[in-house]
């Protein structure tokens, strides 16, 4: 038996026919990217994008150690809230242009790209800090939908603590945003 050879023709691509590879290549590419998952239309049902959160600076006639005693707890608010899966944290960074004004909260809330705002008030007692947290809307900063006080030392605060007045805000920030 024996068998024909195949004859085969020699391919030579053409510069149309690159140039169709090329652009069926690219988009490929990117129609597969993830930016384009951000700029899709949300279907119905589908997970809603979580709430922001902006903890702002507390404000109050404190002394430089006690300042860096609440940044440190603010951070441990901002950490807490970036770890839960309902809310996303507003970066410190992006907030330090409203460190020093805090009049409107409403401004700063648009500004800084928050649904939810943390504020709060220190006031200096002796060897401790009293410190009135409230957690405001950011399109209606009138009305808080929460508000906690809480008698610190000046010494520092417990890591346990830290986080209990965090979950404390989490817990309020869910509630708020049924």
């Amino acid at each position: 038996m024996t068998t024909t050879p195949v004859r085969r023709r020699n391919f030579k691509p053409t510069a149309t026919g690159l140039w169709i590879t090329a652009f069926l290549l690219g988009v490929a590419a990117v129609a597969t990217s993830p930016f384009w998952t951000l700029l899709l239309i949300r279907k119905p049902g589908a997970v809603p994008l979580p709430k922001a959160v902006a903890v702002l600076p507390f404000q109050g006639p404190i002394d430089p150690e006690a300042r860096a005693l609440l940044e440190h707890l603010r951070e441990t608010i901002v950490v807490r809230i970036a770890e839960s899966r309902e809310l996303a944290a507003i970066p410190l960074e992006q907030l330090r242009p409203f460190e020093r004004d805090q009049r409107d909260l409403r401004a700063v809330g648009s500004a800084a790209g928050a649904d939810l705002l943390v504020t709060g008030t220190v006031t200096p007692a002796g060897n401790r800090l009293i410190l009135q947290l409230y957690l405001v809307a950011a399109s209606l900063p009138s009305a808080p939908s929460w508000m906690n006080r809480y008698d610190l030392p000046r010494s520092g605060v417990p890591s346990s603590r830290e986080q209990e007045i965090a979950d404390e805000i989490i817990h309020a920030a869910r509630a708020a945003l049924r």
